[in-house]
């Protein structure tokens, strides 16, 4: 096995970006331009979806194919295929050269006969052995064969992945907050406590694109990565949000009081969350026009009885439980508890009193 690894030639992956200050131009095939900040945000999520990842890998054709130069090559271009079905192509990119760095490092430990180095950012846990195994031929990080090799490479950079999104999320939470006080915490928690500066694994390179020379980085990890989109973040004044449709965080352009993001919906992966949330909020609003509507109907018919009779302590009452248990009604309406037929269900409930 160790002669057959070491003519192995493992071709170097990394993410390749032109950059004029404002957009970022991913050169792998033909994709759309990515806004300063977007690139981190769609590998915060697609890493959230770790365990999709794992069952893409485990389906790929290549899985019991020996070790061999042509079955590597083969292997990368399923992979990298596979992650351009379920997320953007900046993320696919990065992904498989993460985790080509991992199947290098598998083995030339193999050849040297040496153990692999599972821990810090590469530790491999238990509960990843179970996760990524799981169903397989395998139960440790090894290269018996294809499938094994590149599963342990995904294993290895799992803990790496919660590292990145730990890290993203704290600074996200605070890029959120005033002006005065974010880029201060930026540099200090980016460039100090993290040390990226020392980390960054970036090439730059002048070339000739669009008709106009451009800066070309080439990034070949998942910290460097978070490292050139956090500067740029901080150059640029970039403002991120939560999505009010599917809670991850996003750069904000255009209009201030932008709620929801151009990322595929979870909901519905064919829209974006800003598609589907424009028909949530015309939903939301006929559904309020017509309860609130049917609820003042029945509000000021109880109202206007307690006035003219305040003897009438049923009345009183009556409009005190209504008042009451309409918060909680509406609540329930509101979090898609309820329907809107059951609110005006319970509406008809004080019409007969």
């Amino acid at each position: 096995m160790n002669d057959l690894i070491s003519d192995l030639r493992i071709p170097e992956c990394r993410l390749n970006v032109a950059y004029d200050g404002k957009n970022y131009i991913v050169l792998h095939g033909d994709t759309p331009d990515y806004k300063v900040g977007e690139i981190i945000c769609e590998l915060d999520r697609t890493l959230g979806s770790f365990s999709e990842i794992v069952e893409q890998f485990k389906g790929c054709s290549y899985c019991l194919l020996p070790l061999k130069q042509e079955n590597i090559v083969l292997a990368i271009d399923e992979i990298r295929k596979m992650l351009h079905s379920i997320t953007g192509v900046a993320s696919a990119e990065i992904i498989v050269s993460e985790i080509m760095i991992r199947v290098k490092e598998i083995l030339l430990s193999d050849i040297n006969n040496i153990d692999i180095d599972l821990s810090g950012l590469y530790k491999v846990s238990e509960d990843t052995i179970n996760k990524v195994f799981c169903n397989t031929n395998y139960s440790s990080v090894g290269c018996s064969d294809i499938g094994h090799v590149f599963l342990s490479g995904l294993a290895m950079v799992h803990q790496m992945f919660i590292s990145f999104r730990e890290a993203f999320q704290a600074t996200m939470e605070r890029l959120e907050k005033t002006d005065d006080e974010k880029g201060a915490y930026i540099e200090h928690a980016v460039f100090e406590n993290m040390r990226l500066i020392q980390a960054q694994n970036i090439e730059c390179k002048i070339m000739y694109i669009e008709d106009k020379i451009t800066n070309v980085f080439s990034i070949k990890d998942i910290t460097s990565l978070l490292m050139f989109e956090l500067a740029n973040c901080i150059n640029c004044n970039t403002i991120v949000k939560k999505c009010k449709n599917c809670g991850n965080y996003f750069p904000l352009y255009g209009r201030k009081d932008t709620v929801y993001c151009r990322f595929p919906s979870p909901n519905d992966k064919g829209k974006t969350c800003k598609e589907v949330g424009a028909q949530v909020t015309r939903v939301n609003k006929e559904k309020n026009e017509l309860t609130t509507k049917e609820y003042r109907k029945i509000y000021m018919r109880l109202r206007m009885m307690c006035k003219r009779h305040p003897e009438n302590e049923f009345a009183s009452e009556l409009l005190e439980r209504l008042v009451s248990e309409n918060r909680k009604y509406r609540l329930n309406l509101e979090n898609n508890k309820i329907s809107i037929d059951e609110y005006l269900k319970w509406l008809k409930g004080f019409e007969k009193n």
